[in-house]
């Protein structure tokens, strides 16, 4: 075990050590929020403090609610090109009661860019697995915020029950879920409407939620297998071809169903009338082993910048699947 020491001074008051942690998608950084308005920045492989980047006005001022503007929760967008913290505190206000904020993360770049007024002590947070939208729960506004990552602005605000604390995305998307502390419930909101569709009774305070289930498998996909730079016009006609391949251990034309196959969020095409998946089976890395290549429909909930395409899935026995792969979003001709 390595313990990785960040440049956080002990607070004469309030409080300043890290609080959030995220992992970028590519694994190779973890990033934290930090009580004393920054993020930290950590190499998953030397295990050591990569940046830190400065949030706020007043970097380094330590959270009493009277100073700094203390940050809590932090996510990583799914294209890995940006992080976002939120804190309780928006940069100009002053104390628990004013609106509170997300600050968005230039992961390139390491700094702080736009802030999103959310509602008033915002803490807990997930992204879409599209990486479309950030839920933001506002402790005393008894309200989940939704967040459009394409505009950085709130295009949604839910009622939810009393003092919100944390969220759960599920793995589809469809459904996120919001830990009530002050009502001992949790709210389960279809994300298609926004809406709060259940409202669970549990015990005491509930403030942690994550979601189980069966771990995710990850596979080694192949964006246009043969192709770099992996070059997508967003605009063009045609489909996009994936590979995922097999290994010793696991048959992707055998064991994938290719109906509950994502690309960015975009389906795998199908044949006319038939209905039928346009997936075959070929051995496309040269390895003995047949891999799927499935032809994905070109409407990726994609923008210009992003570099990373997830896909989503599933085995036919229900295992979620899930790989990633590079892409370089170009302009029409």
């Amino acid at each position: 075990m390595t313990t990785v020491p960040l440049p956080i001074a002990p607070p004469s008051q309030g409080e300043s050590g890290p609080f959030g942690i995220a992992a970028h998608p590519s694994g190779s950084f973890v990033y934290t929020a930090n009580l004393n308005d920054t993020a930290s920045i950590i190499d998953t492989a030397s295990t050591t403090l990569n940046a830190t980047v400065n949030l706020g006005s007043t970097p380094g001022a330590h959270c009493t609610f009277t100073t700094g503007i203390c940050p809590h929760g932090i996510v990583v967008h799914p294209n890995g090109l940006h992080a976002y913290v939120t804190h309780r505190i928006t940069p100009g206000h002053d104390g628990a009661f004013s609106p509170g904020g997300v600050s968005v993360i230039d992961t390139q770049t390491k700094t702080e860019g736009t802030v999103i007024t959310v509602g008033n002590l915002p803490g807990g947070i997930a992204v879409h697995p599209t990486g479309n939208f950030l839920y933001v729960a506002n402790q005393l506004s008894d309200t989940l915020s939704v967040i459009n990552t394409g505009t950085n602005t709130v295009t949604s605000t839910i009622a939810v029950g009393s003092q919100p604390a944390e969220v759960a995305m599920h793995p589809s998307g469809s459904f996120v879920y919001v830990t009530n502390s002050g009502s001992n419930t949790v709210s389960k909101i279809d994300t298609a409407t926004n809406t709060v569709v259940a409202t669970i009774s549990v015990q005491q305070t509930p403030i942690g939620i994550a979601i189980g289930g069966p771990s995710v498998k990850i596979v080694t996909i192949d964006i246009k297998p043969g192709s770099f730079p992996n070059s997508i016009n967003l605009s063009a006609a045609g489909v996009i071809p994936v590979a995922i391949f097999s290994t010793p251990a696991f048959d992707a034309p055998a064991e994938i169903d290719p109906e509950s196959l994502t690309l960015a969020g975009a389906r795998v095409k199908v044949a006319g009338k038939s209905d039928k998946s346009l997936c075959h089976s070929e051995d496309v890395n040269h390895d003995g082993r047949l891999d799927l290549v499935c032809q994905f429909e070109n409407d990726l909930n994609a923008q210009d910048g992003d570099t990373i395409a997830v896909l989503d899935g599933d085995t036919f026995s229900g295992t979620p699947i899930r790989g990633q792969d590079s892409i370089s979003i170009v302009p029409d001709k």
